[in-house]
C-alpha cells in the first residue's frame, strides 16, 4: 500500500508497506520499506495492490500502468533478489521498472523472510513467507503518469518547499547524511543503550570499529537516496580487497550493525557488510536473523 504523498516530490514520502495477517500470531502485521517501488506504484494509477488466494505453482506480478498479467516464475524459484531483480526487468524490457520480490527464504516460508526492493527491504513481520504462501516470487512495476493529480498544486509545492528546506537545514539531516543511521552507534555505546553480547553488557570498547564513522571513513563511495527523500542516509560501500571483496553494495543500516556486531561482540566491519548482502539476497530480516 501507498500513502497520498507517495508519487509526489513532499520530502520522505517515498515509503509504502505490506501488511497481512502474521505468520507468527495469524493476526495482522506489517513492514514498510524505502526504495521507489512505492512511487512507481502509484504512478502505474494504484494506490495499493490486494493479493488473494495463492497460487500452485511460482508466479510473478507484471504491473505496466492499467495492464496486469501474472506470469510464470518457475525459472526463478530458488533464486536470490540479487539474479531475480535484473532478470525480471531484463524480461520487462525496461531497466527503469521497480521490483519487490522474495529470495529463498520466502519461498522456505521462514517466518523472519522479508520483500526486498532495490536493495531496500520490508524487514518486519516475515512478509516474505507471505510472498511464499502464494507462490508469489514478486512484482514488477512501471508507471508513465509522473504527473500526479493534486487538489491544490501551488499550495502543494509551496508547502513541499516549506518542508524541504526545514529537514534540509536540522542537524539530524546532516548527521544522517553524513554517517547513515548508524551515527548513533558511538553514542548509544556511551549511553548504555547499544544492544552489546545480548543485552548483558553496557559498554564495549570496540564499538568504535563498526560505527557510521568508520563506514564513512574507510568504505563509504555515495549516499543513496529512496524517492523523494532529501535526507540520503543509505550508505553504497565497496570493499575493495580480502576475504568480503565486493562491487558496490548497499551497506548496513544500524540494526543490521548490531544484529551482526555489537549483539555477537564481531568489531569486524567488513564481514557485517557481507552478512548484509547475504541477508539481502536470501531475503531475511537482519534483526530477527540477528538473535538466531
Amino acid at each position: 500500500m501507498t500513502g497520498p504523498l507517495n508519487g509526489t516530490f513532499a520530502p520522505n514520502t517515498g515509503r509504502w508497506v505490506v501488511c497481512s495477517k502474521s505468520p507468527y500470531t495469524s493476526i495482522w502485521a506489517e513492514s514498510n520499506c524505502g526504495s521507489w517501488f512505492g512511487a512507481e506504484v502509484k504512478k502505474a494509477g494504484f494506490d495499493g495492490l490486494i493479493i488473494t488466494g495463492a497460487s500452485d505453482t511460482p508466479v510473478y506480478i507484471e504491473i505496466k500502468d492499467d495492464v496486469v498479467r501474472i506470469n510464470d516464475a518457475s525459472f526463478l524459484w530458488g533464486k536470490g533478489t540479487y539474479y531475480t531483480t535484473p532478470k525480471l526487468k531484463e524480461n520487462f524490457g525496461n531497466e527503469k521498472a521497480m521490483v519487490a520480490c522474495i529470495g529463498q527464504a520466502g519461498e522456505n516460508l521462514v517466518k523472519y523472510a522479508n520483500i526486498v526492493s532495490e536493495e531496500r527491504a520490508a524487514g518486519r513481520t516475515g512478509m516474505g513467507a507471505i510472498f511464499g504462501a502464494k507462490k508469489l516470487k514478486g512484482i514488477i512495476v512501471k508507471g508513465s503518469n509522473s504527473n500526479l493529480e493534486v487538489a491544490d498544486e501551488s499550495k502543494l509545492k509551496d508547502a513541499i518547499e516549506k518542508a524541504r528546506e526545514r529537514v534540509r537545514s536540522a542537524i539530524s539531516t546532516k548527521v544522517l547524511r553524513q554517517f547513515g543511521t548508524s551515527s548513533s552507534i558511538d553514542t548509544y555505546n556511551i549511553t548504555g543503550e547499544l544492544d552489546i553480547k545480548y543485552f548483558s553488557q553496557a559498554k564495549w570498547e570496540k564499538a568504535s570499529k563498526i560505527s557510521g564513522i568508520t563506514m564513512a571513513q574507510k568504505l563509504l563511495v555515495k549516499n543513496r537516496f529512496c524517492h523523494s527523500c532529501v535526507i540520503g542516509c543509505g550508505r553504497r560501500v565497496v570493499i575493495k580487497e580480502g576475504e568480503y571483496k565486493t562491487d558496490e553494495i548497499e551497506g548496513p543500516e544500524y540494526e543490521t550493525i548490531v544484529s551482526y556486531g555489537s549483539l555477537l561482540l564481531n568489531h569486524d566491519l567488513e564481514s557485517i557488510v557481507y552478512m548484509n548482502k547475504k541477508c539481502f539476497d536470501y531475503g531475511i530480516d537482519t534483526i530477527s536473523s540477528g538473535g538466531i
